[in-house]
């Protein structure tokens, strides 16, 4: 095909070019353009920070598309592909076909690149508890960042120690331990080992649930629905076995921003929408729910 004739399917929008002398018919979407520019940055070149993330979370890619390459290679950006040269290059490996760098060297390129801390925080604990990496690579994949970005990191990796399995209960979780509060264990197993407590405070022998939008916005009806189990199915047999019951009170509200105090069932705040800017996570909205013991 001729050149003009090409430059005139992508100007009438019949095709589009996805990246460099790569045309595609139809849009391209963000995986369209990650296989274009592999191929002109081949054999070096990997996904990392925001990009990473969303894959090895397996979210659909958004814009813009962040790749590393090693030192000294540089290659046109766009508007939906940014390079970044590493001075010490990190091998990559593959995933869903394509080159990404490690789970724990995504978290650090992230924290690195992000200040928001519901980012960070979302991430690590997602990356953690889908068993792609741990606390301590986590932790390790930031020796040679920044002192900042180690001090951010510490705080994620102590999170997702005290048994974080979110960003919304490794917040809260913080906020309790800052404000010099008893401090609560994480996922605390009930009886039967059916379901746990998202935290448990044993000098006033109550728990509390998180009810969270963080992760789409079906996560606050489930947290909700099993906040009225557990408080719920709970009365019966504490009932039996203590002479008690359980009640759910909205007692501990979110410090910070991202928090709101609801009551346990009620309609969810507006969600912020999944990868919205540069989160592998969007942070949304976060309550907490108290359940105390009741004595009959």
């Amino acid at each position: 095909m001729s050149a003009w004739r090409e430059a005139r399917l992508v100007r009438t929008g019949e095709w589009s070019r996805v990246y460099g002398d790569v045309v595609a018919a139809g849009p391209a979407d963000a995986e369209d353009v990650v296989r274009a520019a592999l191929l002109a940055a081949a054999p070096d070149v990997a996904l990392t920070a925001e990009s990473g993330a969303q894959l090895w979370l397996d979210r659909t890619l958004s814009f813009p598309v962040q790749l590393a390459v090693p030192h000294g290679r540089r290659f046109p950006e766009t508007a939906q592909v940014r390079f970044h040269q590493l001075r010490e290059w990190i091998p990559p490996v593959r995933y869903r076909d394509l080159p990404v760098h490690p789970p724990a060297k995504v978290a650090a390129a992230v924290a690195a690149g992000t200040a928001r801390e519901a980012d960070r925080r979302a991430l690590v604990t997602a990356l953690v508890q889908r068993g792609l990496t741990t606390a301590g690579e986590v932790a390790a994949a930031a020796g040679r960042t920044p002192r900042r970005v180690r001090g951010q990191v510490r705080r994620l990796v102590e999170e997702v120690l005290a048994g974080a399995h979110s960003g919304p209960e490794a917040a809260l979780w913080r906020h309790i331990v800052e404000a010099r509060l008893p401090v609560p264990v994480l996922n605390h197993p009930l009886r039967g080992g059916a379901r746990s407590l998202d935290g448990y405070l044993a000098q006033l022998d109550a728990g509390y649930e998180v009810q969270s939008t963080t992760h789409h916005a079906g996560t606050w009806r489930e947290d909700t629905r099993r906040l009225s189990e557990i408080a719920g199915q709970r009365r019966d047999r504490a009932a039996a076995d203590h002479g008690g019951g359980h009640r759910a009170t909205p007692r501990l509200g979110a410090a910070g921003s991202g928090g709101v105090l609801a009551q346990p069932g009620c309609r969810a705040p507006s969600p912020v929408p999944a990868l919205r800017g540069t989160a592998a996570v969007a942070p949304g909205w976060w309550a907490a729910t108290m359940i105390r013991r009741t004595r009959t």
